[in-house]
């Protein structure tokens, strides 16, 4: 890496320059997606693949010329992928639902920083919150 005032090569895990003594700025990090973001509700995604083998089950009946039998396994189908969509958009209102919780502080009086709703006290003046 090098130095951005004077040019200089300096090593990847250097806070300043070793030539001309300036703050060299921390590098880029990466942070990657949070787990909640990607969350994956294994119950609704069984559910959508039971309800596509039902329908396409459902085609046997059908071309056996027994419409009663392929109407019957098409509705079941239906219920499934229902079923399916319910459990996944509850999953996601939960989700919702914990995410805003977690963003809840409680703001000092005094000095103004954010503090955990289940402080006592204040992080930064140790006042009673």
């Amino acid at each position: 890496m090098k130095c951005a005032n004077c040019g200089a090569e300096i090593p990847d895990v250097a806070r300043f320059c070793m030539s001309c003594g300036k703050d060299v700025p921390p590098p880029k990090q990466f942070t990657p997606q949070s787990q909640d973001d990607t969350e994956v509700n294994l119950p609704s995604i069984m559910l959508f693949m039971f309800a596509f083998m039902v329908f396409f089950f459902a085609l046997v009946p059908m071309f056996l010329g027994s419409w009663i039998g392929a109407a019957i396994m098409g509705g079941i189908g239906l219920v499934l992928v229902l079923a399916g969509y319910g459990m996944w958009r509850s999953n996601k209102r939960q989700v919702e639902r914990a995410k805003e919780k977690a963003a809840i502080k409680i703001k000092c009086r005094y000095c103004g920083s954010l503090n955990e709703p289940e402080a006592l006290r204040c992080i930064s003046c140790g006042a009673t919150l």
